[in-house]
């Protein structure tokens, strides 16, 4: 039995349905469900300091969309959502966050990118299986 999930998202495709499925786990089990989406991309060099708050301003409105519209499934489901969203690489953010919350499961979208992707950029599920302490459940 899981008591608490964390749902690592991203609002793809595959986050979606990994998304239903932690609604429906965490309403089954009647566990605490929390949601990460992690924040990539920000520049490491901007002309200005004003660039780089526009920029950060844009990432966090759209990360605050897809926590918005994962909570609001959760709860025509009836299942409370906490949000995070965190800055890093999601192989290795997910799964210490994991850990600081004390999460007995991650659930996780597949992407599907081709092989050659996976063998150069390497694999986010792959990574979040590697580092984590807990079960992962995969969803295609």
């Amino acid at each position: 039995m899981y008591h608490r999930i964390l749902l690592a998202y991203d609002g793809s495709p595959g986050a979606d349905k990994a998304l239903r499925a932690a609604i429906r786990a965490a309403k089954e089990q009647g566990a605490e469900l929390h949601l990460l989406a992690v924040e990539e991309g920000l520049p490491r060099y901007a002309a200005t300091a004003d660039e780089m708050d526009a920029v950060k301003e844009q990432k966090d409105t759209y990360y605050q969309r897809l926590c918005d519209r994962a909570e609001m499934e959760a709860q025509l489901a009836g299942v409370p959502l906490t949000s995070h969203v965190i800055a890093g690489h999601p192989s290795t953010v997910i799964p210490e966050f994991a850990r600081k919350l004390g999460c007995d499961l991650i659930v996780a979208g597949f992407h599907g990118h081709s092989a050659l992707h996976a063998r150069i950029f390497g694999s986010t599920c792959r990574g979040i299986i590697f580092h984590s302490d807990c079960s992962v459940l995969v969803v295609k």
